[in-house]
């Protein structure tokens, strides 16, 4: 029996409680996909980060809270959201250091917007008030967490294209941020309608693949959003050969 890749979940974090938290869906996905699936512990540490990229074999980064603008150069704008500045330091840490062992990554909502933000790019503090596009699509859904309330369109030989074998496709929903600059080392491979980018990955060799929208609230009723944590779990294979 072929091993499971382990795969490194990072958590959300809940500070008046002071409780980690992660959906079910990021877990069933990586387990569905072939992986095994570890929640990883809140601690920027570098021996701690240096002992999980010895252990693990792919990251994944899970959504979540604002990341602090002061990361990407502005100061935090009174529609920002809430911001986890544990979360923030343990996550641009381990972000850089699993680059740069070439690990293989998968970014999701605010894990897209991290590894932008770890790689020199930018945001859109709110996509409401940023960028110049005029009117924006729904990007909050009051919808089923599995509908797709919009289409996005994925650039044509993109490794994203290769993963879904389409240029359109229906995703959900849950952000107000979203990617302004790209940040280095990184293609802009998806869009919605109104302008918004929707998926970067790495212009390299090595998995580097982040999307906006939620994947892992999507498979269960669509298996076509199984897809990219197979694409994952296999990179990740590969790299624990």
């Amino acid at each position: 029996m072929r091993k499971r890749p382990v795969i490194g979940l990072t958590p959300g974090y809940m500070p008046d409680n002071n409780k980690l938290s992660l959906g079910q869906g990021y877990v069933n996905g990586v387990i569905k996909a072939g992986g095994l699936a570890v929640i990883l512990p809140l601690c920027a540490e570098d021996s701690i980060i240096e002992s999980i990229l010895e252990t693990v074999d792919g990251i994944l980064f899970s959504g979540g809270a604002d990341i602090d603008a002061r990361h990407f150069g502005e100061e935090n704008m009174k529609y920002g959201g809430k911001i986890s500045p544990e979360r923030d330091r343990f996550e641009l840490l381990l972000v850089k250091k699993a680059i740069a062992r070439k690990m293989p990554i998968l970014g999701i909502c605010r894990g897209l917007q991290l590894i932008n933000i770890a790689l020199g790019g930018t945001l859109h503090q709110d996509i409401h008030t940023g960028p110049a596009h005029g009117d924006t699509l729904k990007h909050w859904q009051e919808a089923p967490d599995w509908y797709p309330v919009h289409d996005i369109r994925i650039k044509a030989g993109s490794r994203l294209y290769e993963i879904y074998a389409t240029e359109t496709l229906g995703v959900n929903s849950f952000h107000h941020q979203a990617v302004k600059d790209a940040g280095n080392g990184l293609s802009i491979v998806a869009g919605s309608s109104d302008g918004i980018t929707e998926a970067i990955e790495g212009t390299g060799s090595n998995f580097i693949v982040a999307v906006q929208w939620h994947p892992e609230d999507m498979w269960q009723e669509n298996p076509a959003h199984l897809r990219i944590f197979e694409a994952f779990i296999e990179a990740a294979a590969t790299f624990s050969v």
